[in-house]
Formats: structure tokens, sequence, C-alpha cells
């Protein structure tokens, strides 16, 4: 099972998939692994997010890729370069306000139309599709699931309590939080 939780914009960013480690390195040469640097390639189509895969946990502050060929990121930038770069952090907030109006929610009966909550004891399996959140809640001992591809664009707080689970079982790359 590979699953992303992608949290830019709100400087921390934890991936877990399957096959890159990731590098970290000092910028102001203190010695700390304070800045997280992938090789990849990568494409991003113009109608979603695919962040890079890999199986890093990067500490606060990372927004600094190294990359190889073109960057594409949704419709908002695209950056060409072969050596390390740093990607804007307002790009992350720009693509999820684009989903307040563009979004799935008419699917799910969601609080005050953009907050998921999912309660202690509870299960909640979301159809495939984008939703925009201005809150994304799942309780302890609390279960989120998905059928089919979901993106959950985040415009808010993120939490998960302990003995969450969250998509626990579920297919590779079917469930992706961005957080702005």
């Amino acid at each position: 099972m590979r699953t992303m939780l992608l949290l830019l914009a709100g400087t921390t960013i934890t991936v877990t998939s399957s096959s890159v480690s990731p590098q970290f390195i000092s910028p102001n040469g203190d010695g700390k692994k304070d800045q997280a640097t992938y090789s990849f390639e990568l494409s991003v189509p113009t109608t979603d997010l695919y962040p890079p895969s890999g199986d890093p946990t990067a500490p606060d502050g990372v927004y600094r890729w190294k990359l190889q060929g073109t960057l594409a990121i949704g419709s908002v930038r695209t950056i060409t370069a072969s050596s390390e770069l740093e990607v804007p952090h307002p790009f992350v907030d720009d693509l999820v306000a684009a989903r307040k109006d563009a979004n799935d929610n008419a699917q799910i009966t969601l609080k005050n139309g953009t907050e998921l909550n999912v309660a202690s004891d509870t299960s909640r399996t979301l159809p495939a599709g984008n939703y925009y959140l201005t809150k994304l809640d799942v309780e302890a001992k609390g279960t989120l699931a998905v059928s089919g591809k979901v993106v959950l664009w985040c415009a808010g707080n993120v939490k998960f309590a302990a003995d969450a689970k969250v998509n626990a079982g579920g297919a590779a790359d079917q469930l992706w939080i961005v957080q702005g």
C-alpha cells in the first residue's frame, strides 16, 4: 500500500510510498538536516497534482527539490531545471483555493459544506473525487477509507488522532491529501 499525505504550504511534508529515500542538505552549514532534496523526473498533468513518489519524512520548512527535466505544478506554474531549485510556497495555496468552487463536495455529506469529521469508532468511505475541505478530523479509532481515487484539498486544519485509520488496506495511490 502507498499513501501520500502532502502538507507543503503548512510547512511540513510527509510522503509515504515505496521507492525513493530522502537525502538531506543543510543550506546554512549548521549540520542540521533541515531541508530535503529529492532526485526525480516529474510531469504533472494540468488537471491534478501528483507529487513525487518516495519514502521521505522531511522536517518543517521543506520546499526544496532536486529535479531533472520539467516540473509542472497543476496549471499554476511550470519550472524547467537540471539542478536544485526552490519550489515556491504559494503554489500549493493556489491549487487548494482553485478547488473551492470546482470540487465534488455535493457527492458527500460534510459539516458546514466543507468540514469532514470522522467520529471515534465510526467509519467513513469517500467515493472517487476531488473534495475541498476547511477541516479534516479523524478521531481516535475512526476510519477514513476511499473507493477510487480521492484527493482532499484542505484549506484548514488536518488532524488524525491516535489509533485513527486513514486508507488502511486501501489501494496504492488512491488517497492524496494536499494542505494549503
